[in-house]
């Protein structure tokens, strides 16, 4: 019996070793499920981090964007409408017959001033054509509708 007592305790030294080797592995286990929940929970935070700052990110660009928009509209109003504005008044001065009228906007270096200059090209046209024919004066006509205005009956 010699043989199986060896058998026996081999048999013995291995289930031994195997449980061992079995709590080792469960501790490995809980080990990684611990480190996982743990870098789990960083990422997590990390991500919250980055999602606020995309937030702030996204607030400053359409704050950027609403602040271009009301540039816009400003320059537009200054830079375009009243230049306009102006010169439609003269136009309507010199509609009326009066050529001593000083055209608004002929020095900008833009459209407006392109419009202007081709107001003082037309005004200086008539005056000339006016000192060829120095007939009466037109006379202005107080009946014609004007933009904006109503229009007579």
């Amino acid at each position: 019996m010699h043989q199986t007592d060896t058998h026996f305790n081999a048999l013995r030294a291995a289930t031994w070793r195997f449980a061992q080797t079995e709590e080792k592995g469960v501790e490995l286990l809980q080990t990684a499920s611990e480190v996982g929940q743990e870098l789990a929970g960083e990422a997590a935070a990390a991500a919250a981090a980055e999602r606020s700052d995309a937030n702030r990110l996204n607030l400053i660009a359409a704050v950027l964007v609403m602040l271009s928009l009301v540039g816009s509209v400003i320059f537009t109003f200054i830079g375009v409408a009243r230049p306009l504005t102006a010169l439609n008044g003269a136009l309507g001065k010199m509609a009326e017959g009066a050529l001593n009228v000083v055209i608004p906007g002929a020095s900008r270096g833009d459209e407006v001033g392109d419009i202007a200059k081709t107001v003082i090209i037309s005004k200086n046209a008539e005056i000339k054509a006016r000192e060829r024919n120095p007939g009466p004066k037109p006379r202005p006509n107080r009946n014609r509708s004007r933009p904006g205005s109503a229009t007579p009956t």
